[in-house]
């Protein structure tokens, strides 16, 4: 049997087919997605919103994609819909907010990165970001700490490491931002 994909090209083939489960449909998205094949997953995820679909893994998946291909306005609204579903979505609410810092709305990029860490307080990597987004804000104490944090949980995040010494370095405390800065390089 030939690929959903392949076999089904239009969305009157979609529209008139019900052998087809959400869930198939979805994961044969996904597939051509993790393939590539972007226009082709595009025209699955579409189908799924025109069809009224409520699935986080569907709003955030083409959130990817479209971030992907630079349409980070339309992605930002998609992560939002998926948020809506699955308020407790941490990849979302991450995700949301590394394209808000993109477009540069660091005040709710830093809001983003705070609901990801407080729905998975071991997220690495969203301690990691919200210090970046601090530091930009000009607060750095609470960026060292969270980029602190980034470190406790992970241990060997070489661009943790890294910019915790820019910050310390930043703050005045040259001697800890030296260490830091050569345990980045010990790391990497």
């Amino acid at each position: 049997m030939k690929g959903f994909g392949e076999q089904y090209n239009s969305k009157k083939e979609f529209n008139n087919n019900s052998n087809f489960s959400k869930e198939q449909i979805l994961n044969q998205a996904f597939k051509l997605h993790l393939e590539g094949k972007i226009p082709e997953a595009t025209k699955f995820y579409q189908y799924f919103l025109d069809k009224g679909f409520k699935d986080h893994r569907l709003f955030f998946n083409y959130g990817v994609l479209l971030n992907s291909i630079g349409k980070s306005q339309e992605a930002d609204s998609i992560y939002r819909k998926a948020i809506a579903i699955k308020p407790d979505f941490a990849e979302a609410h991450y995700n949301l907010g590394a394209i808000l810092k993109d477009l540069g709305n660091l005040k709710e990029a830093e809001l983003s990165y705070r609901k990801a860490i407080a729905v998975k307080p071991d997220f690495a990597q969203a301690y990691y970001n919200l210090g970046i987004i601090l530091k930009d804000l000009g607060n750095l104490k609470e960026a060292e700490l969270y980029t602190r944090k980034a470190i406790e949980i992970n241990p060997k995040y070489t661009e943790a490491h890294y910019n915790l010494g820019i910050i310390l370095k930043d703050i005045g405390n040259l001697k800890e931002a030296e260490l830091y800065t050569r345990k980045a390089i010990e790391i990497n």
